[in-house]
């Protein structure tokens, strides 16, 4: 999935009124989130396709739940916020629990002094 790919799923199934550009900014947010605490502490795998996010299909639905959770939040929707984002959490954790089942954790360097 692409970073338009997932705004554009979310303007489907969650219309709103904030534009792609700011919505785009969240997906940046969140995919760094992920490559700095998830896919940086970890041997490569495969990487991505060309403009594709981190998350393959079936953990892909993580940035679309990342964007309801933001338009609920800046809606000021609290309780709705509150859902969307113990679901985005869950899907998040899947992820992590994916890429620690597949790929080896990357090795501390020896410090030498």
């Amino acid at each position: 999935m692409t970073a338009r790919e997932a705004v554009a799923r979310v303007d489907s199934l969650h219309p709103n009124t904030f534009s792609e550009e700011e919505k785009l900014r969240w997906v940046e947010t969140v995919e760094n989130a992920i490559k700095l605490e998830i896919i940086s502490t970890h041997e490569p795998g495969d990487p991505p396709g060309d403009g594709e996010l981190s998350a393959p299909s079936p953990y892909d639905d993580l940035y679309v739940l990342w964007l309801d959770a933001c338009i609920d939040a800046r809606n000021g929707e609290f309780d709705a916020y509150a859902n969307s984002r113990v679901m985005f959490n869950s899907a998040y954790s899947a992820f992590a629990d994916y890429i620690n089942r597949t790929r080896a954790p990357k090795r501390a360097s020896p410090k030498f002094e």
